[in-house]
């Protein structure tokens, strides 16, 4: 009987202290999204500054704005099957200091890298969803960093 008794208060802190493991584990398996929600809201800041422009910047103006909202269209519905919130976060105005003019549109192209790179890592979406999403974010990328060439 006094075994038992020993016991038990071991048991607990056992289970006590698996738990307590178990728990950051658990926090640091989540998927972390930010970067996507970033290149979300950079996405549709970047295509808004696109579309002001008055020139056609090369003839890529509005080929980069049609692939911003594919792209943009098309990494939210990735979200949405994999389950995740779809959502924008804005990035902290400091980064963008670094542009003399038309910071989304310029600052796009590093938040499309990163959230591809997000979305490649990101086996809880749907493969062929997020397949497609890489595949619009880079088309994006690439059409936005011809315009980018032409703005002044």
């Amino acid at each position: 009987m006094s075994n038992r008794r020993l016991l038990r208060p071991s048991v607990l802190v056992v289970l006590t202290g698996l738990a307590l493991a178990a728990a950051p584990q658990a926090r640091a398996d989540e998927p972390n999204h930010r970067r996507i929600y970033n290149a979300l809201w950079e996405m549709e800041k970047a295509r808004d500054e696109l579309r002001a422009e008055k020139g056609d910047l090369g003839g890529h103006r509005e080929k980069a704005v049609e692939l911003l909202d594919a792209a943009i269209r098309q990494t939210e519905r990735a979200l949405r099957e994999g389950r995740v919130e779809v959502r924008r976060e804005p990035f902290e105005e400091h980064v963008y200091g670094r542009y003399r003019h038309h910071p989304h549109a310029h600052h796009v192209l590093l938040a499309i890298k990163d959230a591809r790179a997000d979305l490649r890592d990101a086996r809880h979406i749907p493969e062929r969803e997020r397949e497609q999403a890489l595949r619009d974010l880079e088309r994006a990328e690439h059409e936005v960093e011809e315009a980018v060439r032409f703005l002044r």
